[in-house]
Formats: C-alpha cells, structure tokens, sequence
C-alpha cells in the first residue's frame, strides 16, 4: 500500500534511508502498544544475504520483526495476504 502511495519516493526511492527514518517512528510506538522482545538478533549477519522465517502468531509480527533488526528488511508475502 506504501508502495502505491508513493511514501517510499519522498526518500529518493531508496529503501535504505527509508528504513532509517522508520526506525525512529515505529519502534516506540510498538513497544507501547505491545510489550514484546527479540531474541537471535545477534545472529543476524551485519552484510549479505540472509532470511528471517518467523511463525506469526499476529498481524503485529512482521513489523516487530522489522524493528529488532539491524539492518533494513525486505518482505516477501503472498498477494491474498495484501487484499482486503
């Protein structure tokens, strides 16, 4: 949906700095409306590929799973998930 608004071009169509600007936002926010903590972060290669497969218990999950990272996340989901 971001993506067809067009918020992402206001960063210069870079996902990276995108990403930046969202960590300062979304975290508290998170944190206040549901208590949660990440664990095997650590892990997480600071450069190269890697995948992240979690086993969501709620729509929540993903973004929580966006903000103990720390590097940017690209998602991959089905479409019937998108359609409302």
């Amino acid at each position: 949906m971001l993506t067809e608004l067009g918020a992402y071009k206001l960063w210069g169509e870079d996902p990276e700095r995108y990403w930046i600007f969202l960590r300062r936002i979304v975290p508290p926010v998170l944190r206040a409306l549901c208590p949660s903590g990440g664990y095997g972060c650590e892990r997480l290669p600071a450069t190269g590929g890697a995948v992240i497969a979690a086993n969501h218990f709620s729509g929540i999950d993903p973004p929580l799973i966006g903000i103990y990272s720390h590097r940017a996340v690209y998602y991959l989901t089905k479409i019937e998930l998108l359609l409302v």
